[in-house]
């Protein structure tokens, strides 16, 4: 109204004013009553009478928001309706009653309208997302008859196929693939995992030898697998020694690491007891034995001997067995044959002499001896002509034997004379006759069958005649002609009282001296003035004797010089060995 200064409104009761009270436009919110709006214009001077309008109030209608499901699972869709009205717009894009796929969890507002009234209601539809499901297995391989558990993760409960369930162990039969649905808050999804079966490897337990000699080896083999384990410390493809009967079982695991077993059983013989019998410890040279092995069943010798046949050791020697009995199992033992020497008898060559006797001997010292004409010495003194046997069998018990021819002949009868058997330094030669004739003179000054007494010297000289018969045998006579100087002197006493004997000899001769001559001075030297002795012996009295020896010189004539008593005398000595 033109010229007011103000208005003042009045709702009914319920209805609230939001704003413009005192202006000319309010803005309400009607309550559920229905009644009169009136206004009144304040002037300067006065107010206005109230303008009036009625306010009918509809009501509102109720409405309800309804979800086919209050909760799914992503992806999974829905369809909100309202009711309580006629027509309804729902927020977040939603057409009522039309299926939609909610992407999380939303609630979801719906406004119904009814003759232009409306109202609002609410609805939650929760979007439950979908587990992430895993198959988990103990094993992704396992051996035939081995057991693996299944369990399903990231779920809250798991359904398995195949019949199998969550978690407990079960034994496959063959591969498999197995499928585990997981569901989680309504919410499921599936994994999958595979079990594969690997067949158990064929074994086989290979030996070199079911059985086997005490101490001999064998070597066991595992078959059918990658790697072999056997029972009792054995290695599988490496030698041993079984020390009895035992059944080995090895293991073998193939690419897979599947095992298997198998078995062999390695019976373990004994040795055999075997003894070496012979029919004598020892033999003499050329004597037989036989060997026979005993504790087996067949026999083998060393040094070629047959067992049971007999045979000739050439030597001493210790023979080995080797005895095998019906398991083919072998042991040996030994024996020594002793071959005792025969004795070795020799009487030489058969013997043919002159007169003597002959002395047979049989030798092996120690033996016992049985000569042919039985005496049982070890030699035998033979005189006569005539064949001698002797048998000797020495400690051992083994015997030798000899025979040999003796022949003696008698020697011949020889005599020899001398015209003669005294005779002067410078006398002519002397004839000298020996028989049977035919025979040989020999010694100093002889010449064919004549002495000469300057020749062989002063000094008894002996002479040899020799005769050989037919047979061989040689007699012998021997003629002793003394040869003097013949000077007037003694050849035997010198002046001086000093006596030489005897003279000739043998290189051995004595001084005797019967007067005191005090120091005396004794040189023997031999034709040529060479001194072979000499000797000086001082206060000689009478009685004083000294024997001198040449027996170092040859046979010849030696001049003994003597000094005594001022006096020198000269004497020829006649040595003849």
């Amino acid at each position: 109204m033109p010229g007011a200064t103000s208005y003042t409104w009045t709702v009914p009761a319920g209805t609230t004013i939001n704003s413009g009270q005192g202006t000319t436009a309010i803005n309400i919110t009607a309550g559920s009553t229905s009644g009169n709006i009136s206004v009144t214009a304040t002037f300067p001077c006065g107010t206005s009478s109230p303008t009036t309008f009625s306010l009918t109030i509809n009501p509102a209608p109720t409405v309800v928001a309804n979800s086919t499901a209050a909760a799914v699972c992503a992806g999974s869709s829905v369809t909100l309706s309202g009711s309580g009205a006629t027509t309804y717009t729902w927020s977040g894009g939603v057409t009522n009653a039309v299926a939609f796929v909610p992407m999380s969890t939303l609630t979801y507002t719906v406004t119904g309208t009814s003759a232009g009234c409306s109202n609002t209601a609410t609805t939650t539809v929760t979007v439950n997302p979908i587990p992430t499901v895993t198959a988990n297995s103990t094993a992704a391989s396992v051996c035939a008859g081995t057991s693996v558990t299944l369990t399903g993760g990231g779920a809250s409960t798991y359904a398995w196929s195949g019949g199998v369930t969550n978690a407990v162990s079960f034994v496959p039969v063959s591969t498999l693939t197995y499928t585990v649905t997981g569901t989680s808050a309504g919410c499921s999804n599936t994994a999958t995992t595979t079990v594969t079966v690997n067949p158990l490897p064929t074994i086989a337990a290979n030996t070199t030898a079911a059985a086997v000699c005490v101490g001999a080896s064998v070597t066991l083999t595992g078959s059918g697998a990658s790697t072999y384990i056997w029972s009792g410390g054995v290695t599988n493809a490496v030698s041993f020694i079984p020390v009895s009967t035992l059944t080995y079982t090895v293991t073998g695991t193939d690419a897979n690491g599947c095992t298997n077993t198998a078995t062999t059983t390695v019976t373990v013989n004994p040795i055999p007891t075997i003894t070496a019998n012979s029919t004598a410890a020892a033999v003499c040279a050329g004597g037989s034995v036989t060997l026979n092995g005993g504790g087996g069943l067949v026999y083998s010798w060393t040094n070629s001997v047959m067992d049971g046949v007999s045979f000739v050791p050439n030597s001493t020697i210790t023979y080995t067995v080797t005895g095998t009995d019906a398991n083919g199992c072998a042991n040996t033992a030994t024996t020594t044959v002793t071959v005792n020497s025969n004795p070795i008898v020799s009487l030489g060559q058969n013997v043919t002499q002159c007169g003597g006797t002959v002395i047979l001997d049989a030798g092996n010292v120690g033996s016992t001896y049985l000569w042919s004409n039985a005496t049982t010495a070890q030699t035998l003194s033979v005189s006569t002509t005539g064949t001698y046997f002797v048998a000797v069998t020495n400690a051992s018990g083994c015997f030798g034997a000899d025979t040999v021819t003796v022949t003696i002949n008698t020697n011949p009868t020889v005599t020899g004379t001398a015209t003669t058997n005294t005779a002067c330094l410078s006398d002519a030669s002397i004839a000298l006759t020996g028989t049977p004739a035919g025979g040989t003179w020999s010694g100093p000054g002889v010449t064919a069958s004549s002495f000469s007494p300057a020749t062989a010297g002063v000094g008894a000289q002996t002479t040899s005649y020799s005769f050989t018969d037919a047979n061989g045998c040689t007699g012998v006579a021997t003629v002793v002609i003394t040869v003097n100087i013949c000077t007037g002197v003694v050849d035997q006493t010198l002046s001086n009282g000093i006596n030489v004997f005897p003279n000739p000899n043998n290189g051995t001769f004595t001084i005797a001296v019967d007067a005191n001559l005090g120091d005396l001075t004794l040189v023997v030297t031999d034709m040529q003035g060479r001194v072979v002795y000499s000797s000086l012996e001082n206060n000689v009295h009478s009685g004083f004797v000294k024997q001198i020896s040449l027996d170092t010189q040859a046979s010849g004539l030696y001049l003994l010089h003597i000094i005594a008593n001022g006096e020198q005398k000269t004497q020829k000595i006649s040595v003849q060995k």
